[in-house]
């Protein structure tokens, strides 16, 4: 008997994720110039308003962009921690830290610090 509760918990945890999914897309990033995605696990949630299941979206590793010999990596930190934020970070290909660019709980905030990334491909502009 108690297994058989545990099964419909379980069937019923799923089908809320299940109709999560449904409402929960991913969000739409701009790309700048000289970049390329390489992983996009960034959701449109937002974690003021984090439904039962949706903290599964807010995880470390969910967008990289590459550039070059340098990749901008977005998580969220803590892992699944709703109270945590957003982390923009681009460091070179080896792991070393170049610049940590934003800090944000909002989703705003971070897609335009994403999309006004600057080409690490091209040397920098000298006025």
């Amino acid at each position: 008997m108690e297994r058989n509760r545990r099964t419909a918990e379980d069937r019923a945890r799923i089908e809320n994720l299940a109709a999560l999914d449904a409402r929960t897309h991913r969000a739409k990033v701009s790309v700048p110039r000289g970049w390329e995605v390489v992983s996009h696990e960034l959701y449109d949630v937002d974690p003021d308003a984090i439904e039962a299941g949706q903290e599964l979206y807010l995880c470390e590793d969910q967008f990289q962009m590459r550039s070059g010999d340098y990749i901008a990596d977005v998580g969220w930190y803590p892992d699944n921690d709703p109270s945590g934020a957003w982390r923009l970070v681009v460091h070179k290909m080896d792991g070393t830290l170049e610049s940590s660019l934003a800090t944000t709980r909002r989703l705003a905030t971070l897609i335009d610090a994403l999309a006004n990334l600057p080409d690490y491909t091209s040397p920098p502009e000298v006025p």
